[in-house]
C-alpha cells in the first residue's frame, strides 16, 4: 500500500427531500443526507462509509446551520439532531423564522424544493478498485447541510478557498510492475527535470525585477516582504504606485519654515546666474544658492543650473494672469509694465501649473516626485468565465498583463528677460516670472499629453496611441452632434464610460460647436455652457495635428486613465547667454512623462 496527500475544499451530494417528514406546527423536517451510493468525483468514484468510527457528526450535532444553495450568508435554519442509521445519515433540522426561511419553507411544504445537500471535508480514503479507480471514504466530517435549487456538479468541491481546504490522506492500492513503465518513469523525469528548470528560472526573474523596482524606489524592505510572500513583480509594481499616490506634498521638502519660503527670491538668483563672477551678486544670492544647493542634494541628482525647492514652487505668490502674447518680458512696456498690485487670488507655481493645464483641470492622474522608472500593470485581455452548476469550480483563467511605464523626459524652455526687468525687487515681478514659466510649461506638457507623438524623446499622448478610438470628421473645421457623440461611443465599446469623463476641443472646433445645431428643430446647440451633451467641453490649442498637420481636432475619454509623472521635487534653472542688449536668457528644465493606463479610455477626431 502508498499513501499520499491530496488538497480538497468542501465536497457535497444530493439526496431527495420527503414530504411526508415535514412538521408544519414545529416547522422541522426529517431528512436523509448522505448514502453509500457511489459518486464521481475528479479523482475517481467516491464511496461513503458509514461505519459509526468513519464517520465525525459532532459538527452537526452541535447546532450546525443550515444553509440556502451552501450560501453561508443565507441561513435558514439549524440541525436539531444527526445520526448514521444503517447505511444512512439521517437529520431533524429546524427552520427560521426570517422572510427567507419562511419562504425556503414554504417551497419545501409545496414540494418544490425537493433536494438536500451536505457539505463535508474528507480526511482520509482507500482506493478500493484501480481500473476505474474507486475510493472508500473511511474518514470525514459534515460540515453544514443545505437545502439546493440544482443538484451539484459533484466532480468538483465547493468553497475552494484557502480557508477552506483540507489534507486528504489517500492509501493507494499497490501499483504493478510493468516493464514498460520505467521507460515511462524516465520520460516522465526528463519532462520534470525541464518543467522545474523553467520554474526555477522564471522565479530568478521575478526576485530580481522586484529587487531592482526596489531598490530604485528606495522600498528595498517591502521588495524583501513580496520576495518572501511569493507575490508578482505586477502587484509589487501596484503597490509602489499607490505608495507614490499617498505621498504628502511635503515629501521632497527640504524643511524650509515659511520664512525663509518668503524670503527666497528667484530674481537674485537669476541675477546671480548671469553674472556668475560678480561678487556683488553672489553675496545678494547666498541663501537662494544654499537653498538649491540642499534641494539639489535632496533630490539626488546632478542639477544643470539650479534646482528650485519644493517649498518654494508651493508657495501662493503668482498673481492670476492677464492676456499677454509675448515671450520676450521688458520692464516699461508689454506685461513688464504692468506690473501693479491687484487684489486678485495667488496661486503657487505648481498650483498655477496644474490649474492652466486643461489634461489636469479634465481629471489627469498626476504623480509628483517620483525616484525612478515607474511600471504601472495593465491587463491586455478580457478575463472570461461562465456560469457554474451548484458547487462547481470556477476554471483556471491566468490573465495577461503588460506594463505601462512613465520614464523621465526632460522638457527645456528658454525665457528671455530684459536686462531692466532683471534689476527689479518687486513681488509682482516674481510672480511674473514664476508664472510666465509655469505658463511655458503648461502648454508644452499639455500638448505631450494630448498629441505628443513619442518622437525625440517626447512622451507619446492619449490621442497618439495606437488602438485610440478614432471619427473622422465629415467637414473640416466643423463638428457636427452626431459626431460628438459617435466619440463617446467609441469610449462605451471599450467598456472605459465611467470615471472623469470630458471633451477637450480645439478653439476652431468650439466656435463652429457653439454656433451649430445640434437639429433642426430642438434650437440646442452643439456645445452650450462650455459643455456637450452634459460633459465639460475644455478648449485648447494643443488639441491640434493629430493625424495630419494643422488638423483642428477634439478628443473625449476618461481622463484619469491618463497619466503625467514628474520626476524631479523642483524645476532646474539656468541661464544659457546673455546678449548685447542686457537681455539673459533662462532655459528651465522640467523631468516629465506621461502615459495612459487604457487607450480604450479616448477617442478623438481626424481629418474628413
Amino acid at each position: 500500500m502508498e499513501t499520499k496527500t491530496i488538497e480538497t475544499g468542501i465536497l457535497t451530494r444530493i439526496l431527495e427531500v420527503k414530504e411526508s417528514t415535514v412538521t408544519a406546527e414545529s416547522r422541522t423536517l426529517d431528512i436523509s443526507f448522505s448514502s453509500e451510493t457511489p459518486v464521481e468525483r475528479g479523482f475517481g468514484s467516491e464511496i461513503l462509509d458509514h461505519s459509526p468510527e468513519s464517520v465525525d457528526l459532532g459538527r452537526l450535532n452541535n447546532a450546525a446551520p443550515v444553509l440556502f444553495n451552501h450560501n453561508i450568508d443565507v441561513p435558514i435554519g439549524v440541525v436539531e439532531n444527526a445520526r448514521i442509521d444503517g447505511k444512512v445519515g439521517r437529520a431533524q433540522i429546524r427552520f427560521g423564522k426570517s422572510e427567507k426561511a419562511n419562504e425556503i419553507f414554504q417551497d419545501v411544504m409545496d414540494g418544490i424544493l425537493q433536494n438536500v445537500s451536505v457539505g463535508y471535508s474528507v480526511e482520509r480514503m482507500e482506493q478500493t478498485k484501480e481500473n476505474p479507480p474507486e475510493y472508500r471514504v473511511v474518514s470525514w466530517n459534515p460540515h453544514e447541510l443545505s437545502l439546493v435549487t440544482i443538484p451539484a456538479d459533484n466532480s468538483v468541491g465547493l468553497f475552494r478557498d484557502q480557508e477552506t481546504r483540507f489534507q486528504t490522506e489517500i492509501i493507494e492500492l499497490p501499483k504493478k510492475q510493468k516493464p514498460k513503465m520505467e521507460v515511462e518513469e524516465q520520460e516522465r523525469a526528463v519532462d520534470m527535470d525541464a518543467v522545474i528548470k523553467e520554474a526555477g528560472q522564471a522565479e530568478q526573474k521575478r526576485i530580481r525585477e522586484i529587487e531592482a523596482y526596489g531598490r530604485e524606489h528606495k522600498e528595498t524592505e517591502l521588495a524583501e516582504q513580496f520576495i518572501k510572500d511569493g507575490k508578482s513583480e505586477g502587484e509589487f509594481a501596484k503597490e509602489i504606485l499607490s505608495r507614490i499616490q499617498k505621498r504628502p506634498k511635503e515629501h521632497a521638502d527640504i524643511g524650509l519654515t515659511k520664512k525663509e519660503v518668503n524670503r527666497f527670491s528667484w530674481m537674485r538668483l537669476i541675477n546671480h546666474m548671469s553674472k556668475p563672477g560678480d561678487e556683488k551678486y553672489r553675496r545678494e544670492a547666498e541663501f537662494e544658492i544654499d537653498t538649491c544647493i540642499e534641494a539639489e542634494r535632496a533630490a539626488h541628482k546632478a542639477a544643470r543650473g539650479y534646482i528650485i525647492p519644493n517649498e518654494v514652487l508651493n508657495d501662493r505668490r503668482i498673481k492670476t494672469p492677464a492676456r499677454y502674447g509675448t515671450r520676450e518680458l521688458q520692464a516699461g512696456s508689454g506685461d513688464g509694465a504692468n506690473l501693479v498690485p491687484t487684489i486678485l487670488d495667488a496661486s503657487s507655481f505648481i498650483e498655477f501649473l496644474d490649474n492652466t493645464m486643461v489634461s489636469v483641470r479634465a481629471g489627469a492622474t498626476v504623480l509628483r516626485n517620483l525616484d525612478g522608472i515607474i511600471k504601472i500593470p495593465r491587463r491586455d485581455e478580457a478575463i472570461t468565465g461562465g456560469w457554474l452548476a451548484e458547487s462547481a469550480d470556477a476554471g483556471d483563467v491566468t490573465p495577461s498583463y503588460d506594463q505601462v511605464t512613465l520614464q523621465l523626459k526632460t522638457y527645456g524652455l528658454r525665457v528671455d528677460l530684459s536686462r531692466q526687468l532683471r534689476l527689479q525687487s518687486s513681488m509682482d515681478v516674481e510672480s511674473l516670472v514664476s508664472r510666465e514659466i509655469a505658463m511655458s510649461c503648461a502648454l508644452a506638457l499639455d500638448k505631450a499629453a494630448m498629441t505628443g507623438d513619442g518622437s525625440s524623446n517626447s512622451p507619446t499622448g492619449a490621442g497618439a496611441q495606437s488602438g485610440v478610438g478614432v471619427v473622422a470628421l465629415s467637414s473640416a473645421n466643423q463638428i457636427s452632434w452626431a459626431e460628438a457623440i459617435e466619440l463617446q461611443s467609441d469610449v462605451m465599446s471599450a467598456n472605459a464610460y465611467f470615471g472623469s469623463l470630458a471633451y477637450a476641443i480645439h478653439p476652431v472646433l468650439a466656435g463652429d460647436a457653439k454656433s451649430r445645431s445640434r437639429d433642426s428643430g430642438s434650437g440646442r446647440y452643439v456645445m452650450e455652457n462650455n459643455e456637450i451633451d452634459g460633459f465639460p467641453a475644455y478648449v485648447s490649442a494643443q488639441v491640434a495635428d493629430l493625424g495630419a498637420s494643422g488638423a483642428n481636432n477634439a478628443m473625449f475619454g476618461d481622463w484619469s486613465s491618463m497619466l503625467i509623472g514628474y520626476f524631479s521635487p523642483g524645476i532646474d534653472v539656468m541661464v544659457m547667454k546673455e546678449f548685447a542688449d542686457g537681455r539673459t536668457r533662462l532655459v528651465v528644465f522640467v523631468d516629465a512623462d506621461t502615459n495612459v493606463r487604457h487607450v480604450g479610455s479616448f477617442s478623438r477626431t481626424s481629418n474628413p
